[in-house]
C-alpha cells in the first residue's frame, strides 16, 4: 500500500548493471541478483547481495563463477535451512550458452553446469530461466535451450544438489515455439510450469502440473484466452494454489491477468 525510499544496492557508478532476480528467505532478508559490468563492458558477471533489517541493510555484492550472457534473465530462489539458489546463462568462449546453478548457505556456493546443452549462439538470447526450492529442499529448475539441433525447447530438471540429472522435457517446437518459462512449487510438492507458446498469428500461455514432485507432469493446458498473450509467470499462494501472471494484447491497450489455479481443478 506505499512504500519507504528506494535502497541503493549496486554501486552507484556508470557501468551496467540489471535483469535482477528477487526471493525473500524464511527470516525476511531479500536476497537479490543481477548482471553487473563492473569488470568491463565485454566482461558481464552474476553478482548477488543479501538486504536485511526490513529491507535497510545492504550486504556486500559476492561475484559468482563464470561469464554471464549479458541479457539472459537470472533468478534468485530461497528455502528451507537458508538453501539459497541463483541461475543464469552462462557462456563459454566459443559462445556456448548453458545454464549455469549456483546453490549454498550463508553465501557459500558450489557451482556447476545444468545441463551441456550445447547451444551456440553468437549473439544474447534473451532467455534465461528460473529456479525453485520446495519445502524438503529439493530443487527445481526450468529453461530454454536450442541445442545443438536449433529446436526450441522447454527443459527441467531437479535435484537436492548442484547436480542436475538430465532432464525432462517440458514442450518442444512442433508447429510452435515454447517460451518464456516459469515454475513454481508448493507445500504439497505440486508443481506448476508455465510457458509461452507462439504460432505466427497466437502467442498463448500453457501450463503443466506434476503431482509427485516433478517426476512426471500432465499434459500441457492452455490458460489464456486472448489471440496474443505473453511473458507468464508463476508463484504459489499461502494456500497452495499457484498464481500464474501474464501479459496480454487488447489493441491499443495491454494488460496484465493474474489467475489462480488449484491443481486438477
Amino acid at each position: 500500500k506505499s512504500f519507504d525510499a528506494g535502497v541503493v544496492v549496486n554501486e552507484e557508478r556508470d557501468i551496467s548493471h540489471s535483469f535482477e532476480g528477487m526471493a525473500v528467505d524464511e527470516s525476511g532478508d531479500v536476497l537479490l541478483a543481477w548482471i553487473d559490468s563492473r569488470e568491463g563492458w565485454d566482461k558481464p558477471g552474476t553478482y548477488l547481495t543479501s538486504i536485511s533489517d526490513q529491507g535497510t541493510a545492504v550486504g556486500e555484492a559476492v561475484k559468482l563463477g563464470g561469464e554471464t550472457c549479458v541479457c539472459c534473465r537470472v533468478d534468485v530462489a530461497a528455502g528451507p535451512g537458508g538453501k539459497e539458489a541463483v541461475l543464469w546463462r552462462d557462456v563459454t568462449p566459443d559462445n556456448i550458452r548453458d545454464m549455469r546453478l549456483a546453490l549454498g548457505t550463508d553465501g557459500k556456493f558450489e557451482e556447476a553446469v545444468v545441463r551441456h546443452d550445447g547451444w551456440k549462439l553468437e549473439s544474447c538470447p534473451h532467455r534465461g530461466g528460473e529456479v525453485a526450492i520446495g519445502g524438503d529442499g529439493e530443487v527445481y529448475v526450468i529453461w530454454y535451450t536450442e541445442g545443438t539441433t536449433g529446436v526450441p525447447e522447454i527443459l527441467f530438471s531437479k535435484s537436492e544438489t548442484v547436480t542436475m540429472p538430465g532432464p525432462l522435457k517440458i514442450d518442444s517446437a512442433q508447429g510452435s515455439v515454447p517460451d518464456q518459462p516459469g515454475i513454481a512449487v508448493n507445500g504439497k510438492g505440486q508443481v506448476a510450469a508455465v510457458w509461452e507458446d507462439s504460432t505466427a498469428v497466437r502467442r498463448s500461455i500453457k501450463m503443466r502440473f506434476s503431482a509427485d514432485g516433478g517426476k512426471t507432469f500432465g499434459e500441457p493446458v492452455v490458460i489464456s484466452q486472448a489471440i496474443k498473450s505473453f511473458m507468464p509467470d508463476v508463484a504459489v499462494a499461502p494456500d497452495d494454489r499457484f498464481v500464474v501472471v501474464w501479459h496480454e494484447e487488447h489493441f491499443p491497450s495491454i494488460k496484465t491477468i493474474v489467475q489462480f489455479v488449484e491443481p486438477g481443478a
